[in-house]
């Protein structure tokens, strides 16, 4: 944590200092349940983002921030706001970004807004129609079951490309093509 305070001391424009202090900050509030560590790291989340305007990682950390609040059972009136608004500000950003529009399907599921959850999920799968867990989520928003065999077929396709593309894990293929179970209520 010091190199980092001395990193954001001799590259005081640089937004990769207050970020990387903003996910090290928020990994031991989540660890210690430390709101003193929250607010800082939200403090240098918002720093990163003034220092870079364009910074959508920044954006993403602050609405994580805000949805560790909601995974940890507290809840609040602004909360979906709070979670909405970096999210919403990362589209504008990055408006051909799959990932970042599921993500807003998924906050929007959480607080039982299904049809503006359905939308995102369509923009997502619009935008990449191998998007594993937008197909995996619409097919659950439209009253699906998990083992109609359409659905199984679709995916067994999905899974067989990603094999042959060796896509590797964490690249943005992989998150593309993995099949795994969104998370939200339903």
């Amino acid at each position: 944590f010091r190199l980092l305070q001395q990193a954001a001391f001799l590259s005081p424009l640089d937004e990769r200092a207050p970020l990387a202090k903003a996910r090290l900050l928020g990994d031991f509030a989540r660890s210690r349940s430390d709101a003193n560590a929250w607010s800082e790291a939200l403090a240098n989340s918002r720093l990163a983002q003034r220092l870079d305007r364009n910074s959508v990682d920044a954006l993403l950390l602050e609405a994580e921030l805000f949805h560790e609040a909601l995974a940890g059972g507290r809840r609040y009136p602004a909360q979906a706001a709070e979670i909405m608004g970096p999210l919403r500000r990362a589209v504008a950003l990055a408006p051909f970004d799959p990932v970042l529009r599921l993500r807003q399907a998924l906050v929007l599921l959480e607080f039982g807004r299904d049809e503006e959850a359905r939308q995102q999920a369509q923009a997502a799968l619009f935008l990449e129609p191998d998007f594993a867990t937008a197909i995996v989520l619409l097919h659950r928003l439209q009253g699906g079951k998990g083992d109609d065999p359409a659905l199984l077929e679709r995916l067994a396709r999905i899974r067989a490309k990603a094999d042959r593309l060796r896509a590797r894990p964490g690249s943005y293929l992989y998150n593309l093509l993995r099949t795994d179970e969104p998370t939200g209520k339903k």
